[in-house]
């Protein structure tokens, strides 16, 4: 074969290898662009299965627990091994209760964790966890190098999978857990659904996620659902100011929410539709019907998680229009004045009769919080030490913190004293806010 002969094939070879790259590059650019542009038609949305961003959201969704020294009567066996760091704990989720322990080996975090339920960590396997850096931004910003962020280094474990007849749940539940030191432990989810929506001129990046831990995240708020801190039902939130990140801030804004039968955006309330398989959301425009709530006091802001509207309200008259559904009052703060005195008390999570209450068409849901306040102490004993905590309830209820403002201020801390059978003082002291 002549020397033309083997460059006409080199040649071919050469316009083949193009040919292929070409097409590859050209479907690389066409995913890309399909993933990066904005929906077109309003009130659609199509998710796509991911990763749960932890640095991005999960006011509803992670859940918390304390590490306790001393193992739990749902405990009976624990590993041999174990050291004096050893910390133990229970994960409450809507339809399981776990117990575990973490503990530390050098300087990793080793975990058991009962996922038969059986109470033996004995026969279960170690999970050893891998060393995380979590990056999270104050916001959106344009390059990386010009971004702001806080470092948290921490342990995660997982995904972990529950086993065969251990729960109720179905085979798709899985968690991860991540411990930043041996006394705090967070749960969250391992996959959620993320997408964007067209709602009038603007563009909403939307997050749908499996706050209750079933396997999927089609569980709407409801009376049932309402807890002492978490609502048992999946969440979806909107990233409504286009920082890049789904917040919830306390007395500032909500744009994670429970998933709801209907929510308002820009004013205009809309029903919500979810496919069987997760992957299309749809909004459609609805008018609600309205019920009013009274609080007997009128100075007050509180966040309403709700299957019919979630979010913040304010009212100076005590009076407030809200559409019909289940409500429950994530957290509130209220201003009373008391003869030349201005009083601020904030409310988190235990809030008494706005706990839970319903709408209902054209009538009116009364509701009471505030004075005349309820001091207890309770005493909690752990090995040898005994702390004392101050909780001051309300009339209808609820908890409050306790640094309440006085004309702005923060009142100084209450102090106490220790008395014997006699009555003679054994010690006096201030209690320490936080």
């Amino acid at each position: 074969m002549d020397n033309s002969g083997q460059g006409n094939m080199k040649w071919r070879r050469y316009r083949k290898f193009l040919l292929v790259f070409t097409v590859l590059t050209g479907m690389a650019f066409l995913c890309m662009w399909l993933y990066t542009s904005e929906p077109r038609k309003e009130g659609i949305c199509k998710l796509r299965r991911t990763r749960f961003p932890l640095e991005r959201a999960g006011a509803l969704a992670v859940r918390y627990y304390r590490t306790l020294a001393e193992q739990s009567d749902a405990i009976k066996d624990v590993p041999n091994d174990l050291s004096h760091n050893v910390r133990f704990f229970g994960i409450h989720l809507p339809k399981l209760e776990l117990s575990g322990c973490i503990d530390q080996e050098g300087e990793a975090f080793v975990l058991y964790l009962d996922t038969n339920a059986n109470g033996l960590l004995s026969d279960e396997k170690c999970i050893r966890g891998s060393r995380k850096t979590a990056r999270f931004e104050y916001g959106k910003k344009k390059y990386w190098f010009f971004s702001q962020y806080d470092k948290w280094e921490y342990w995660r474990f997982g995904p972990i999978t529950l086993e065969d007849g251990s729960s109720p749940l179905n085979n798709n539940t899985q968690f991860f857990l991540l411990a930043g030191s041996l006394k705090i432990i967070q749960v969250y989810p391992v996959d959620s659904y993320i997408g964007k929506i067209r709602i009038g001129d603007k563009v909403y990046e939307v997050l749908l996620m499996d706050s209750d831990y079933d396997g999927q995240c089609r569980t709407i708020f409801s009376a049932e659902c309402v807890q002492e801190r978490w609502p048992d039902c999946d969440s979806i939130a909107f990233d409504n100011d286009g920082d890049g990140l789904f917040r919830h801030v306390f007395f500032h804004s909500v744009e994670e929410i429970p998933l709801p039968r209907m929510l308002k955006i820009e004013g205009q309330y809309y029903a919500v539709d979810l496919s069987e398989n997760m992957r299309r959301l749809t909004l459609v425009k609805t008018e609600p019907e309205f019920g009013t709530v009274a609080f007997n006091n009128a100075n007050i802001n509180v966040c309403l998680l709700s299957d019919a509207f979630s979010g913040y309200i304010n009212t100076s008259n005590g009076v407030y229009s809200l559409p019909a559904g289940h409500y429950s009052a994530y957290c509130f703060k209220t201003q009373i004045k008391v003869e030349d005195n201005n009083w601020e008390m904030n409310c988190q999570y235990n809030t008494g009769q706005l706990k839970y209450f319903e709408i209902k068409p054209d009538q009116t849901t009364r509701l009471e919080f505030g004075p005349p306040l309820t001091a207890k102490v309770e005493v909690l004993k752990q090995a040898r030490e005994i702390s004392l905590n101050l909780k001051l309830f309300g009339s209808g209820g609820e908890m409050y913190r306790p640094n309440i403002q006085r004309n702005g201020k923060v009142v100084d801390e209450p102090s106490f004293s220790i008395l014997d059978e006699n009555g003679a003082v054994l010690e006096t002291g201030r209690f320490k806010y936080g």
